[in-house]
């Protein structure tokens, strides 16, 4: 008679558990883990895990010094691989100049590069997670609400819904900060 551990659960390779493959990008170009970005990417993938989702990281700053390094950076086959193993990704990134930083840029227009073209290309669905320096609420007020700010904050081959912004990242209160990186590990659980 077959028994089953139920207090283990049972890793099977099937479709199922490719479906589950998240990918957590420190979008930072600074990998030192003192950065908000760092600890709100540490909070999502502790969650992932917890929530038994396959996860991976990928942390742009560990790439290369310089948008000039990137395109003979031997880490960058590894990025693109990690990004089109990914099923959804987590993306966390401060805003420079209204836009991710170019090294985060550069690297989704080499995977669009890369990725197979066809009906199974479709974007990957993305929860971007957006630091500024500006609060939150004058910039969606300066970018408008009818879909500026998507098209402002986009990233090749990426399908951004609602992105989350915290604004004032520097000033903002420790409780508010824990508050967040609560609610980065309850996204991470649900895989959202």
């Amino acid at each position: 008679m077959l028994q089953l551990d139920f207090a283990r659960p049972a890793r099977f390779p099937c479709e199922l558990s490719a479906r589950r493959q998240i990918l957590v990008i420190n979008g930072h170009p600074d990998p030192r883990p003192e950065r908000f970005c760092a600890a709100l990417c540490d909070a999502y993938e502790d969650g992932a895990r917890r929530g038994g989702w396959d996860v991976r990281r990928l942390d742009v700053g560990s790439l290369s010094l310089g948008a000039s390094d990137f395109e003979t950076d031997t880490g960058q086959d590894a990025a693109v691989a990690k990004i089109l193993w990914a099923r959804r990704l987590t993306i966390v990134y401060p805003l420079w100049l209204d836009q991710p930083p170019e090294i985060v840029r550069m690297l989704f227009a080499k995977v669009q590069q890369r990725k197979p073209r066809g009906p199974g290309s479709a974007p990957l669905p993305v929860r971007a997670v957006i630091t500024m320096e500006m609060p939150a609420f004058a910039h969606r007020t300066l970018m408008g609400e009818g879909g500026e700010i998507g098209r402002r904050i986009a990233i090749p081959g990426l399908e951004v819904r609602s992105p989350s912004f915290i604004g004032a990242v520097n000033l903002i209160p420790a409780d508010e900060r824990r508050t967040w990186l609560c609610r980065m590990h309850t996204f991470g659980m649900a895989g959202r």
